[in-house]
């Protein structure tokens, strides 16, 4: 339990403030077909079944409402807060990122794909899990 502690006090305290992009494990970018149609889509994250406790605590801070923009082969991820990251595409209409927040990597996800569009934030562990849809 001590390894989610710090994890959640600090995604409580402001999401995505100081973060960075990390390099680890992104799937290969897949820009083969045409070109993924614009589309912006809003979401406001909710923490998903199957996680721990303790991410119940930093749903104050997951649940500021997120928007995912398309364009070019790319979605640019920007929050409330004026956080901003580019999304590489990894199939079509499908986009993906890593982020680190202090010591905690975060996986984004935006599905554009589906209906409802979907946007799925995970720790690197798995152990915390925010999703949303947007029509």
């Amino acid at each position: 339990m001590l390894k989610r502690t710090p994890l959640t006090a600090l995604v409580a305290t402001g999401l995505f403030s100081g973060c960075t992009q990390t390099g680890g494990n992104i799937p290969t970018p897949n820009l083969s077909g045409p070109v993924d149609p614009a589309a912006r889509a809003v979401f406001t994250l909710a923490v998903a079944p199957g996680s721990v406790e303790g991410c119940f605590m930093a749903d104050s801070s997951m649940t500021r409402p997120i928007t995912v923009t398309v364009g070019n082969d790319k979605a640019q991820f920007e929050t409330d807060g004026d956080v901003r990251d580019e999304l590489k595409r990894i199939r079509p209409d499908v986009y993906y990122d890593n982020f680190q927040i202090g010591f905690a990597q975060f996986k984004i996800e935006a599905d554009f794909s589906s209906r409802p569009k979907r946007l799925n934030v995970q720790t690197y562990e798995g152990d915390c899990k925010w999703t949303a849809t947007a029509p």
